[in-house]
């Protein structure tokens, strides 16, 4: 057994926790009563809430639970995700910061390639009601929007069954659960019949305890586990396991062009990349992520966390320090620097070179981009933390 100590703060009221080796799910396992776990308007604030957090190199799994539980705040952990790696991290921020703070450190020091045993999977922060969902981050960047693809799926049914898909129900299972376990329980309680139990793989599950989601929420959170979704038949009385496809991966909305479409379709064009842009009369068809569409539409302002949406911007320098200009930046966009000093002083760089350059509306690793290329730098973003080292 061992004990290690977590100090969090928050409101100015300092509070320590003590952990001893056990699981992270082993507080509901043993019979512990979980939290009322915070929703709606109450989680919000939370969520907005500083909390400074030390962890001196602490299993994620376990340590998650204890700031999951002492928080009141809904987390759950992906399968795939390696509950016993240890992080290190020392971070005074919002909440909802904090998440994504942990999964960028857990990514810096488990995912590169001389790691032992074996790299672990680059991990995202993602959110689906009011649980925090922390999960591979190729799954968390589309787990919204294959959601809100069932949402629209749900509306079309006819009424009674669109109700019974609304409704919310608590989502938990007893350690040692298997996914056939976790599938049938759901499907007795919604009365939702689904056709392939047998496609998913054999798995055995520690506890798990979440504040009420709807039908197609809470089969969609333990089907991403696997990378899959489902589709509705009979009306909504039944469903089919099928894998993710990249259609499941985008949503379309329309948008008002304004007064010149043509200019705002390639301003949107240039924040993401990735979107299908088709004009429709004087409006736009844009096909994206979830969070993508929030930024379009205003509901997402830059730094939003967790998986914050793309945004653009825009700077002019003359003749400043490197180093000055990225603190700027980093004060302002909210990120953490991390400088390679030993390289960069070997590569005969200073953080005093003064740069000159003109970014308009750009992503952040374009604007870092032209920042660091004149003086021979580059960089690499970790969710919010962005490490600069010299260019090879």
């Amino acid at each position: 057994m061992f004990a290690r100590q977590i100090q969090i703060a928050r409101a100015g009221v300092l509070t320590f926790l003590v952990l001893t080796g056990v699981r992270a799910t082993d507080l509901t396992a043993h019979g512990q009563e979980s939290p009322r776990w915070l929703t709606g308007r109450k989680l919000d604030q939370a969520l907005a809430a500083p909390v400074g957090l030390g962890w001196p190199g602490n299993p994620l799994g376990t340590s998650l639970q204890r700031l999951s539980v002492n928080q009141r705040v809904a987390v759950f952990l992906d399968r795939r995700v390696d509950p016993q790696r240890e992080v290190t991290l020392q971070v005074n921020r919002p909440l909802q910061e904090v998440f994504s703070y942990i999964t960028a450190e857990h990514n810096t020091q488990h995912t590169q390639p001389d790691v032992r045993p074996r790299p672990a999977q680059r991990l995202a922060v993602s959110r689906l009601g009011d649980v925090i969902v922390i999960g591979p981050a190729a799954s968390n960047a589309y787990l919204r929007t294959v959601v809100e693809n069932r949402r629209q799926d749900v509306v079309k049914l006819p009424a009674p069954r669109k109700r019974n898909w609304l409704q919310t129900r608590p989502l938990n299972w007893p350690t040692g659960a298997t996914p056939r376990d976790v599938l049938e329980k759901w499907s007795k309680q919604t009365s939702i019949r689904i056709k392939n139990l047998n496609q998913l793989p054999h798995d055995v599950w520690p506890a798990v305890n979440l504040p009420p989601l709807n039908s197609f929420e809470a089969l969609s959170l333990i089907l991403s586990n696997f990378d899959y979704t489902f589709r509705i038949s009979g009306n909504g009385a039944q469903v089919a396991l099928d894998v993710i496809k990249e259609s499941d991966q985008r949503v379309e909305k329309l948008y008002s062009g304004g007064d010149d479409p043509q200019a705002l379709a390639a301003d949107i064009s240039a924040a993401i990349p990735d979107a299908k842009i088709e004009f429709k009369g004087r409006q736009l068809a844009i096909t994206a992520r979830v969070e993508e569409h929030e930024w379009i539409s205003g509901e997402r302002e830059p730094g939003d966390s967790p998986v914050a949406g793309t945004q653009v911007h825009s700077l002019k320098v003359e003749n400043q320090p490197i180093g000055a200009v990225i603190d700027y930046l980093a004060e302002n966009l909210k990120f953490q620097v991390r400088w390679d000093e030993q390289a960069i002083a070997a590569a005969g760089i200073s953080r005093d070179t003064l740069v000159s350059f003109e970014v308009v509306k750009q992503s952040l690793d374009k604007l870092l981009e032209e920042v660091l290329k004149p003086v021979g730098l580059v960089h690499k973003r970790e969710g919010e933390i962005v490490r600069i080292f010299p260019a090879k």
